[in-house]
This record gives structure tokens, sequence and C-alpha cells, in this order.
């Protein structure tokens, strides 16, 4: 049951760790615009989001008042940060295992957690959308850093964006995905 006017909205966190203009991005938007009006919505990213550049990409409508927006770092660094991870694989997996740390730390807080950005042990059972199946590196040195485990992640219930998807994910995490288009 939603909850009414008078009561507060349970608290969603959503993980995408950065926004780099592709389909992943436009499926996270879209997951918070269908999120945000049933519930108090908290994002995690790395540097912040240009809220209103993302609507005018991806055709959402999300209000800037009604996100909740945390970010390990400004976007005065996302250029930097985003040229690091696009030219060292080493640099892209520290950033990612980063923001996972900074959720996991968190994630008692809220009533859910969604992964819009593939397969993530955000520290306890999560829903997760999978574009693709191993994305996140868990089997470097940075899984450290976030104490990355496999088997919480075989405890998120999976969506997937194709049955193709769904079969890989289902191979590699030993649970089923529902595809959701």
């Amino acid at each position: 049951m939603p909850p009414s006017e008078s009561t507060s909205k349970l608290e969603i966190a959503v993980f995408c760790p950065y926004f780099l203009g592709g389909g992943a991005e436009a499926v996270c938007l879209w997951i918070l615009q269908a999120l945000i009006e049933r519930y108090s919505v908290t994002l995690y990213t790395l540097t912040g989001l240009d809220l209103v550049k993302m609507n005018r990409m991806y055709d959402t409508n999300l209000p800037t008042e009604k996100l909740k927006v945390v970010s390990l770092f400004s976007r005065k660094w996302e250029l930097i940060i985003y040229s690091l991870m696009a030219n060292n694989t080493a640099c892209k997996n520290f950033f990612v295992h980063l923001i996972i740390k900074r959720i996991k730390q968190e994630c008692h807080n809220y009533a859910a957690c969604f992964s819009a950005f593939n397969a993530v042990d955000m520290g306890r059972p999560s829903l997760q959308y999978l574009h693709y199946i191993g994305v996140i590196d868990n089997k470097t040195q940075f899984y450290k850093l976030s104490d990355f485990s496999e088997a919480r992640l075989r405890e998120n219930t999976s969506l997937a964006n194709s049955g193709y998807v769904a079969k890989l994910a289902e191979a590699e995490y030993g649970s089923p995905a529902a595809v959701v288009y």
C-alpha cells in the first residue's frame, strides 16, 4: 500500500556510479522517474548530476527538489575523474568501488536499495537491473576496498534487459533474472 500524503514516504537508495550518456544512464533516469512520486529517492553517484541536462537528453521530468543526490566528489572534479576512468581500468575500478563502499555504509538507512548499474553487492539484499554481467569488476584488488562479496551479490533480485542477459546472469549468479525491456 503506498504511503498517504500524511505519512512519510519510504526511502529508497538508487546506485548509478556515473552518467556518461548511455543506455544504462537512460534506464537509471527512468527508474528514478518511476520511483520519485511514490518514494523518497536518494541517488548514489560519483560526481553528482546535472539533472536539467539529463532531463533534456532522456526526456525525463525529474524535479531537482525531490531527488537527493549523494556524491563522493563535487561536479568540478567530473572531467578529471571521468577522464581517468575512461583511460585507465584500474582508476575506473577504484572509483566504482569507492562509491559502492559509501552506499554500503548507508544502505541500512533505506527501506530498499536498487542498482540501476548492473550486479552490485550493496551490503544487503537489493534489486539490480542488469544491462550485462560482470560489469563491476570484483576480482581486482579494489573489491577489498568495498568489501565486495559474491555471496551477497547472489542474494539480490535481478531484472535483465533481455532474455540473453537473463540467461547469462542465471549462469553467472545462480539465480533467475526477470526480463524487463
